[in-house]
């Protein structure tokens, strides 16, 4: 598929403006006759707020939490356009292991 710029930089910016809490999935759309895009029922997925279960289940080995992970987000965003740029300057590209621009493991909250 060919690469569409505005849908990317939209996904982009709900990972960096949650903090990597929140990504979008399943986008799906349009794209208008003046470059203006229409997207339809995307699915929105959020990192699951911690309960005591959870921790505990975390520090014993059971299951992993589901949510948004770096590696979804490079799979799903290989590479920023000019709009990436404007509100996460120093993010190069997916080959880059560092989310939102920020250089410590877990930046922006991502597992």
């Amino acid at each position: 598929e060919d690469f569409m710029e505005l849908p990317q930089a939209f996904f982009h910016y709900v990972v960096w403006m949650s903090g990597g809490r929140e990504s979008l999935y399943d986008l799906q759309g349009v794209e208008g006759e003046e470059g203006e895009f229409l997207i339809v029922d995307p699915c929105m997925v959020r990192t699951p707020k911690k309960a005591l279960t959870s921790i505990v289940d975390g520090q014993l080995g059971g299951a992993p939490a589901c949510g948004p992970s770096q590696e979804s987000f490079d799979t799903l965003h290989p590479r920023c356009g000019q709009l990436c740029r404007g509100f996460d300057p120093q993010r190069r590209g997916a080959k880059v292991r560092k989310m939102c621009g920020l250089n410590f493991p877990a930046a922006c909250g991502m597992p």
